[in-house]
């Protein structure tokens, strides 16, 4: 499957580069949860380290989602890929972006290509927990809720109509809303973050429609309630990172990168 992340990659870019400059790459999407079937498709995320060209000279690159398939409604076999080059990636981390956050705590299982020049930054993921992280979580959350309740007639896809007509609402948004709101209760609680879910059976029950629509509307108010109630008194969580951690970790982190990578077996600047 990383043969063909890559083959994937060059194809839509036009280049070899982000291809052949992956250290890190992760399955993204509802497989990391256990909450995926036949109708979820492929979701990849990658950290991309490239040479010196792009960090001295005229090339530039920060981040780019190259999405696979022919229309806008992906098929369960199209391959959807986001990429990030190292310094974009930390600077998203620290603003509490959830991208980011998954690719750090996905499990190893997840995880296609795991260079050593990728590992400073798993390392030190606890460095991006805060509030801001919870609170993208939280707008996220209510995001689904409210895709949740589209009318069937103003969806797209075949299996999202399916199950608004068939349950009254749309269950595998709703089922996201709850599979977040109890991820961030039990880091609010615990400070366990464990996204492959022990509670994926529920969870695919939710999507199967375990609730009618009053039912689930009262346990994912009660859920977003307590998520916020616990995140005002949690007392653990900055509001951000620590700035001046982050930055430290970001400077100390790019000049190892690069003094690694800039040069060749030769000694020659690369």
């Amino acid at each position: 499957m990383l043969d063909k992340a890559k083959r994937f990659i060059a194809d839509r870019t036009g280049s070899a580069d982000l291809a052949d400059g992956l250290i890190y790459v992760c399955q993204a999407g509802s497989v990391i949860s256990g909450t995926n079937d036949e109708t979820s498709d492929l979701d990849y995320r990658g950290i991309v380290f490239l040479d010196a060209n792009y960090f001295l000279g005229l090339k530039s690159f920060e981040h780019t989602k190259l999405v696979g398939g022919t229309g806008k409604i992906n098929a369960a076999d199209d391959l959807d890929i986001e990429l990030f080059s190292p310094r974009h990636f930390i600077k998203e981390a620290y603003h509490g972006e959830i991208v980011p956050f998954e690719m750090m705590y996905v499990s190893e299982r997840f995880q296609l290509l795991r260079d050593d020049r990728v590992l400073p930054i798993l390392e030190a993921r606890e460095l991006f927990l805060s509030k801001a992280l919870v609170k993208r979580y939280i707008g996220f959350i209510k995001g689904c809720c409210k895709r949740a309740l589209v009318p069937a007639d103003s969806l797209k896809r075949p299996d999202k109509i399916a199950r608004a007509e068939r349950y009254g609402y749309e269950t595998k948004e709703a089922m996201n809303a709850i599979k977040c709101a109890r991820l961030m209760i039990e880091l609010l609680d615990t400070g366990d973050i464990r996204l492959y879910r022990r509670d994926r059976e529920d969870l695919l029950e939710i999507k199967r429609g375990k609730y009618k629509r009053d039912e689930y509307l009262v346990i994912i108010d009660d859920l977003i309630a307590e998520a916020e109630s616990k995140l005002h008194a949690n007392a653990k969580l900055g509001n951000m990172p620590d700035f001046d951690q982050v930055n430290a970790f970001l400077k100390d982190y790019t000049m190892w990168l690069y003094k690694l990578g800039w040069h060749d077996a030769a000694g020659n600047l690369s």
